[in-house]
């Protein structure tokens, strides 16, 4: 049976929506687990240094012994975590479906613009051989995509012209997408980073009491902020939000730039089909370029002691 361009755009429309779904609720899975791993080695380390603390006669040395067992089951339960949860194929399997999404989105602009390949007789059927292609690359992912409820969206089976590519695709990538997310990651970092600062002067305070007053139980409470210190350090640069903000920042000028250079053109008259297709392509090679670079470090990068390398969302 032949395509219809309704149809052959609304199968890609659906399986777009399907793996954008699945992969998002695979992220949320991610960050809820490294967040478990970095509140239990946090609260491991210091219930730790407060059974330390209760041991000597009349410091509730009763309390102690409960403490101690918690915190070790704690601090044992995030390399526990780190294996299970946030092992390398859970990384795999999460940029696997939102690379898919993705480069259903491309396909389906692509199509929608007229843009090469989709610019001749048999656009409906390349849009169906190229969907199929990439979902079944991921079809072991199907047991996730079972787990997630698919959001209903807008078929549309209408072409877009070029104006209405750069505002519906570029511009509100730009605006919806790229500047809010690196607006939330600064915000993230910076929120870690003063979190992180207050931590240091803490151990530095409580080193200068232990150094200052013999035996005191300061000393101990040093590591244990220490440790604290350095599990957000891990986790603020597994999650790469200085990285992936610049990341989004330097895409969002690149689009604007390209969006620019057709509404200049337009304005002197100058554009033309040629012009159209290239700056089309150069949008959508720019999107690619900033989802292929997050993919690359997220799986290149193996996790420290304290997290993982990921994307953040």
């Amino acid at each position: 049976m032949s395509d219809t361009p309704r149809a052959a755009l609304k199968d890609a429309f659906t399986e777009q929506r399907t793996w954008s779904a699945t992969a998002s609720y695979l992220k949320r899975g991610i960050t809820l687990w490294r967040s478990i791993a970095l509140g239990l080695l946090a609260s491991g380390a210091l219930l730790q240094t407060a059974a330390s603390q209760l041991d000597p006669p009349g410091l509730l040395p009763w309390l102690a012994q409960p403490l101690r067992w918690i915190g070790a089951a704690a601090l044992a339960c995030v390399p526990l975590i780190h294996t299970v949860k946030l092992g390398a194929e859970r990384l795999r399997d999460w940029t696997r479906a939102r690379a898919v999404a993705e480069g259903l989105k491309h396909e389906i602009y692509l199509y929608r613009t007229g843009t090469e390949p989709y610019d001749g007789a048999d656009a409906e059927s390349k849009l169906r051989a190229r969907s199929s292609e990439l979902a079944e690359q991921i079809q072991d992912l199907q047991q996730y995509a079972a787990m997630v409820q698919v959001p209903p969206g807008d078929d549309d089976g209408e072409r877009l012209d070029a104006e209405a590519y750069f505002e519906d695709r570029v511009e509100q990538e730009i605006r919806r997408y790229y500047e809010p997310q690196a607006a939330r990651l600064s915000a993230r970092l910076r929120r870690s980073r003063q979190l992180e600062f207050i931590l240091g002067l803490l151990s530095a305070a409580l080193g200068a009491v232990a150094a200052l007053q013999e035996r005191s139980p300061a000393g101990a409470w040093v590591a244990a902020a220490t440790t604290v210190a350095a599990a957000l350090s891990a986790h603020v640069a597994a999650a790469r939000y200085e990285q992936l903000a610049l990341s989004y920042r330097a895409t969002a000028a690149r689009l604007r730039r390209l969006r620019g250079e057709f509404l200049d053109a337009v304005e002197s008259k100058t554009i033309t089909d040629a012009m159209t297709g290239r700056l089309i392509r150069e949008c959508e090679r720019a999107i690619a370029i900033e989802t292929e670079h997050w993919i690359t470090e997220t799986l290149r990068v193996r996790p420290a002691a304290g997290g993982r390398t990921d994307r953040a969302a």
